[in-house]
């Protein structure tokens, strides 16, 4: 609008000097066409770099920035065209009647002229009318804050303490199948310890679900399957930790084959300070091999000049110790026993104490097992591992048998975390980039490029993938 303001008012001031509307059109456009396109070009040079910045805000930028360099183009281009071809056609000496006021005008004066008379109300109007428009956005902003929190609910699993995360892996599992059969999920992602999980589940917008299932009614169908769930105690409410242990997750999202990338935003500020981690999911169903897979990379990032080495670190830890027990079926079968009485042996191996059924609760809300040993000493150890091997086990013919004759006894440790997405285990690496790779964004990008390029390199088995997922925080120059 600027522009065509300027140029028109030069085309108007040559037509007052006498020349005809033609030769002003001509006259006045080349008189003021370069002005015009180096005010128009030097707004542009300022926010045209603003479409390709890179943060957490881009998205406003770039709006903001593509709204002020198209209506200037626009604008120089109707004023370098539009307004001289107009111009030499309606410029005339002829003096015209002046135009009627209309019925338009007349109502805008009459409303005009009683908002000067009644000042006071139409300000308290006014602001009366920008109170209701906030409260009625604030109530409409509470109801999508309701409906998306209604769009995803959790199910709570426990075990009783002692059980293995395998054991509660597989009861896991059953539940994991039956929501996955449910109508209108989106996704879901499970958090899995020794002896409690849950599963978060998300729904697909209401419009998009089959026959615009309610939530309520998608809960009334996965509880039909928890009946066949044993041993376990399974919820929509939060069951309180009695047992101890390390915690993990597992999250949703597919898997598939080689390696890909997507871009994280941290939407907000780092309130930890430093500088944002960056992560490659590892994806599979054999633990073993994620273990495998996660130390391979590990040890690649670490080898990197471009990486902090002391950031780089797998999520695939190991949990307390274990005792496993494997029975030998062909030694068992010689000797007519049965896995029960294996089990009910180990059960009893322990004369020396008992835990309790009642645990204590401490201030902080927490619950701590209670061991009760029958022994002067309450700090000496029992006889170990070495003893539970020589557990007497009752055989058919009367005579007692030793675990170790019947059974292999092995020490290992559990995994303190399973991490799955959609039925499939993940193994997330983490790292950071060196101080002064991140001080420049090129340095940043050609390093990603490098990162992306080593992990490439791996070779990895069937149904194993890899994806990296950038950080992303703020602007670097």
């Amino acid at each position: 609008m600027d522009n065509g303001i300027v140029v028109m008012e030069n085309i108007f001031k040559h037509f007052e000097q006498g020349k005809s509307p033609k030769e002003a059109a001509k006259s006045g456009t080349d008189e003021v066409a370069r002005a015009v396109v180096a005010a128009t070009a030097t707004t542009i040079t300022i926010f045209a770099p603003v479409v390709f910045i890179q943060s957490d805000f881009q998205d406003i930028l770039r709006e903001l920035a593509l709204s002020m360099v198209f209506p200037l183009l626009a604008s120089l281009l109707v004023a370098l065209t539009l307004v001289p071809a107009l111009a030499s056609k309606t410029l005339s000496l002829t003096s015209r009647p002046p135009t009627g006021t209309g019925v338009l005008i007349e109502m805008y004066t009459v409303c005009l002229k009683a908002g000067l008379r009644h000042r006071i109300r139409v300000s308290l109007g006014i602001a009366g009318a920008l109170v209701v428009t906030l409260i009625i956005s604030f109530f409409f902003m509470l109801q999508q804050d309701i409906r998306r929190e209604e769009s995803r609910f959790t199910v709570y699993i426990s075990m009783p303490e002692g059980t293995t995360i395998e054991a509660l892996d597989a009861v896991v599992g059953e539940i994991e199948s039956a929501v996955r059969d449910l109508k209108g999920i989106d996704r879901f992602t499970t958090s899995i310890s020794e002896t409690q999980a849950s599963i978060n589940v998300e729904l697909l917008p209401l419009s998009e679900r089959p026959d615009q299932i309610s939530i309520d009614l998608i809960k009334e169908n996965l509880e039909e399957s928890f009946g066949d769930v044993q041993n376990a105690i399974v919820s929509y409410e939060a069951i309180a930790r009695t047992g101890r242990g390390g915690g993990g997750g597992r999250g949703g999202g597919g898997g598939g084959g080689g390696i890909r990338g997507t871009r994280q935003a941290s939407g907000g500020f780092n309130l930890e300070g430093g500088a944002p981690s960056e992560m490659a999911v590892i994806r599979g169903y054999d633990f073993t091999v994620l273990q495998m897979l996660a130390d391979d990379l590990v040890y690649r990032l670490e080898e990197l000049e471009e990486l902090d080495p002391n950031s780089v670190q797998a999520d695939a830890e190991r949990g307390a110790s274990e005792v496993h027990v494997l029975p030998d079926e062909e030694v068992m079968f010689d000797r007519r026993l049965q896995v029960r009485q294996v089990l009910n042996a180990v059960s009893d191996a322990n004369p020396r104490g008992a835990r309790s059924n009642i645990s204590f609760l401490t201030p902080e809300g927490t619950e701590i097992p209670i061991d009760i040993r029958n022994v002067e000493d309450p700090e000496e150890e029992g006889e170990g591992i070495a003893g539970l091997r020589q557990t007497p086990i009752l055989g058919a013919g009367g005579t007692y048998i030793p675990l170790v004759e019947v059974s292999h006894v092995r020490r290992d440790q559990g995994r303190s975390m399973i991490l799955r997405t959609n039925q499939s285990r993940r193994v997330i690496v983490s790292y950071r980039y060196a101080d002064e790779i991140l001080q420049s964004q090129p340095l940043l990008e050609a390093s990603r490029a490098y990162v992306q390029a080593v992990v490439s390199e791996m070779v990895l088995p069937e149904g194993y993938s890899i994806e990296m997922i950038e950080a992303e925080e703020e602007t670097i120059y």
